[in-house]
C-alpha cells in the first residue's frame, strides 16, 4: 500500500498562477485555444507545464482528482503534488533527453493528505511559444468514466477538426497538384514547388487509394460538389500522416478552374482517440483486455452458447508467488513479470480467444468453441512455456510459473461468473497441489478436495 507523505521538502522554483480560466480558456491563439478546448473536455486528467512544474494549465478532471484549487490566481506546482519528488526531477530530465514518459504508476498527494495510484504520461509540447509538458494522468478506479466521455470527446474533435483548414492546394481533373499554399511544407514536409504536377494518388497510402478514388469520382460528377474524406499521406520524413480534407469541384469556375482541397493534420487527434479507446478496453501494463471489458466480452459468448450450444471454455490463471516477488525485488520488476505474462498470453492464444487481466496478478482466457480438452491442452502449454522462460528484469533472470484453473460454461449458466467461480475452485486443487500445475474442475467430486 503506497504511504502518505510529503512533496513540499523538494526543490522547485514557485510557480505562477495557473492559467485555467473557470469556463472556456483562451490564449489568443486559435491553435493553442483549441488545443485548451480539447484538453478541458477530455475524461481523463491533463496539464501543461513548464519542465521545471510551473502549471499553465490544468483541466477540471485533474483538479477535481487531486483536489486542486480552480482559483486562476492560487499557483499550482506540480512537482510537490509527487509524493516522491525526485521521480517529477527524473521524469523532466528523461523529457530533457527528448525522451517521453508512457504509463508511469506513481503516488500523487491530493490536497487533503491523501495518496493516490496515478498511471500518467508526459510528452513534450511546443505551447505558447516555449518548450512545455503534455501530461495524462488516469486514476486507475475510473476506467468507466473513460469510456462513457468517449462518444462526447469523439464529437468535440470532430467539432475541432471541421471548422478549420490549416492546408490549401489545387488539383487537376486528374488529381495533378497545380498549387501548394507554403503552409502545406509544414504539414507533409515537401516543398511547394517540388510538388508541382506530381499526382496526389502518389502519396496516399495504398490501402486509403481506391475509398479516395471514389470520393474524387463523386467530386467530379457534379459542377461545385463538395466531399469530405480522411486518408493517410506520406510525410517527406517517411511517416504515414492522417489529413482530413474538404474539396470543392470549381473546374467549372474560371478564376479557379481546378479543385480545392482544404486539408488538416489530425494524426495526434486520431492517436489521442486511439489512446483512450486503448484505455477504456485494454489494461495498460500487459496489453491485454482490463477485467470490465474482459466480462462484457465473455458474457457476448455466454450468450452465443445459450443461443448456438457450441462449447465455451475458460480458465484461471494465477502466477505463483507473485507477493514475494513484489516484495523481494519491487513493484517494478512485479510489474515487468505481468507485462511478459501478457505478452506470453498474446503471442499463444488463438484470434478468436479472449484474455484479460481481472485481478493483480490474475488473468482469464475465455475459449470460444472449444471444450475441456482443447483449453486443457492449451492451459498446459500456456503453463510449459511460461515455466520454461528465464525473464530478463531488472533484479536480473527470474523463472516464474503458474496455477492455471479450466472449467466449462454451461447451458444453465445464468453468467460467465458462475464459469469463473468453477474456474477459480480448480485452480485452487492447482494451488494446493503444489502450484505450477494444471487442475480441470469435474464437478461435485472434486469440490471436496
Amino acid at each position: 500500500m503506497p504511504e502518505k507523505g510529503h512533496a513540499d521538502d523538494a526543490e522547485h522554483p514557485t510557480p505562477a498562477s495557473t492559467q485555467q480560466p473557470a469556463d472556456q480558456p483562451s490564449t489568443g491563439d486559435p491553435a493553442n485555444d483549441s488545443l485548451l478546448q480539447l484538453l478541458t473536455a477530455s475524461p481523463i486528467g491533463a496539464s501543461i507545464a513548464t519542465l521545471d512544474g510551473h502549471c499553465l494549465f490544468a483541466n477540471p478532471v485533474l483538479t477535481r482528482l487531486l483536489g486542486l484549487s480552480a482559483d486562476p490566481t492560487q499557483s499550482i506546482d506540480l512537482g510537490r503534488l509527487y509524493q516522491r519528488p525526485e521521480q517529477f526531477i527524473r521524469h523532466m530530465k528523461l523529457l530533457g533527453a527528448d525522451r517521453g514518459i508512457r504509463n508511469a504508476e506513481v503516488n500523487l498527494l491530493n490536497r487533503d493528505g491523501s495518496v493516490l495510484w496515478i498511471r500518467l504520461s508526459h510528452e513534450q509540447l511546443r505551447f505558447q511559444g516555449q518548450e512545455t509538458v503534455l501530461s495524462w494522468y488516469v486514476d486507475l478506479t475510473r476506467e468507466r468514466q473513460a469510456l462513457e466521455e468517449l462518444d462526447q470527446q469523439r464529437r468535440h474533435y470532430q467539432a475541432l477538426i471541421t471548422q478549420s483548414a490549416e492546408g490549401i492546394s489545387l488539383l487537376g481533373a486528374d488529381a495533378s497538384i497545380l498549387y501548394e499554399s507554403p503552409s502545406n511544407k509544414r504539414i507533409l514536409g515537401y516543398d511547394p514547388m517540388d510538388m508541382y504536377r506530381k499526382n496526389l494518388y502518389t502519396l496516399i497510402h495504398p490501402e486509403d487509394r481506391p475509398r479516395v478514388r471514389e470520393k474524387f469520382r463523386q467530386l467530379l460528377e457534379i459542377p461545385d460538389n463538395m466531399v469530405s474524406l480522411e486518408a493517410r499521406l506520406l510525410h517527406k520524413d517517411g511517416t504515414w500522416r492522417v489529413l482530413q480534407s474538404t474539396l470543392r469541384n470549381a473546374l467549372d469556375d474560371p478564376s479557379t478552374g481546378g479543385i480545392i482541397n482544404n486539408f488538416r493534420d489530425i494524426t495526434e487527434q486520431r492517436t489521442l482517440e486511439d489512446r483512450l479507446r486503448r484505455l477504456a478496453t485494454q489494461d495498460d501494463l500487459t496489453g491485454v483486455y482490463n477485467r470490465r471489458y474482459f466480462m462484457e466480452l465473455a458474457e457476448q459468448e455466454l450468450a452465443r452458447l445459450h443461443r448456438y450450444q457450441v462449447a465455451l471454455s475458460l480458465l484461471l490463471l494465477d502466477i505463483d508467488h507473485f507477493k514475494k516477488i513484489n516484495d523481494n525485488h519491487g513493484h517494478a520488476v512485479g510489474d515487468e513479470v505481468l507485462r511478459q505474462m501478457g505478452a506470453l498470453l498474446g503471442r499463444l492464444r488463438r484470434q478468436n480467444d479472449i484474455a484479460g487481466r481481472i485481478g493483480g496478478e490474475e488473468f482469464a482466457v475465455v475459449m470460444p468453441s472449444t471444450g475441456l480438452a482443447g483449453a486443457t491442452d492449451f492451459a498446459q502449454r500456456l503453463r510449459q512455456a511460461l515455466a520454461g522462460r528465464v525473464l530478463a528484469t531488472a533484479a536480473g533472470a527470474l523463472r516464474i510459473t503458474a496455477s492455471i484453473g479450466v472449467a466449462a460454461c454451461e447451458l444453465h449458466d445464468p453468467s460467465i461468473d458462475v464459469a469463473l467461480q468453477r474456474a477459480d475452485q480448480a485452480m485452487y486443487l492447482a494451488k494446493s497441489g503444489g502450484r505450477n500445475r494444471v487442475e480441470v474442475y469435474k464437478g461435485n467430486e472434486d469440490d471436496t478436495a
